[in-house]
């Protein structure tokens, strides 16, 4: 499924996250809670987006009375959450291959357009084959090959994957609004192997802060090609932030 759980990828102060009702967060804290049972377990300190969603202001009390302060947010937005209770993200190589197929990848159907070990049961209780129509057709559109504008919205996308260059060098658009993103590295990955990308649209990724020293240790020509670049809701403070991305954005209209 490509989800990216608390083992694979590590927890990181800043990832953003998903709880199972589908509100995002943002990661603030990560260790014991005082206030816990099992004062040892590993608890996620987030910052929910709505800021009504939480509890507190990222601390808590003992059971002595004493206050633990963890992290600083907004009084309401904060949460302390177990992280088996969260989707940490998804590379979006596993995305795209959920998406779309390769050009020689077996079909679903058999030769009579039948789904293999698929039926429904008549009113008369016999069990009927159900039939896949237009399969080769579908298939036009899944090819990553034959499109040049990708679109996976809102699919817990938070980091790239390696080796995504092949694929998606002949993409000319790109729309990754509402993901887990939030690394402007990886942004950086994504315009550098998506060497003819003219448009990349972020919309809603909370971005962290960006930094002199980020954007100093961005590859060489990694957003040569882009013309747009969408940023509404990206958590961008100041138009300062804005001109760091300006000497790495030459053809930016």
């Amino acid at each position: 499924s490509g989800i990216v759980s608390c083992n694979n990828f590590g927890m990181e102060i800043g990832s953003r996250i998903r709880d199972l009702d589908g509100f995002r967060a943002t990661v603030r804290y990560i260790g014991p809670v005082a206030s816990a049972k099992n004062k040892a377990e590993i608890w996620l300190g987030v910052e929910w987006d709505n800021k009504s969603r939480g509890k507190h202001d990222g601390s808590c009390v003992d059971d002595a009375g004493n206050l633990h302060k963890y992290f600083d947010c907004v009084n309401g937005a904060g949460s302390f959450i177990k992280p088996s209770k969260v989707v940490f993200g998804r590379l979006f190589l596993d995305a795209l291959r959920d998406r779309y197929v390769e050009k020689d990848a077996p079909e679903i159907a058999t030769a009579e357009n039948k789904l293999p070990d698929a039926f429904v049961s008549t009113s008369k209780g016999n069990l009927k084959s159900i039939e896949f129509l237009g399969e080769k057709q579908l298939r036009k559109w899944q090819q990553i090959s034959t499109v040049t504008k990708i679109a996976i919205r809102n699919d817990n996308i938070s980091r790239m994957g390696d080796d995504i260059g092949e694929i998606i060098q002949h993409i000319l658009e790109i729309d990754l609004q509402d993901n887990l993103i939030w690394q402007w590295q990886e942004i950086a990955l994504l315009g550098k192997q998506g060497s003819s990308l003219s448009s990349l649209l972020l919309h809603g990724n909370k971005m962290e802060t960006l930094s002199k020293s980020t954007v100093d240790s961005f590859p060489k020509n990694c957003f040569q090609n882009i013309r747009l670049l969408a940023l509404n809701c990206c958590n961008i403070q100041s138009w300062a932030e804005v001109q760091l991305l300006e000497p790495h954005l030459p053809n930016l209209e």
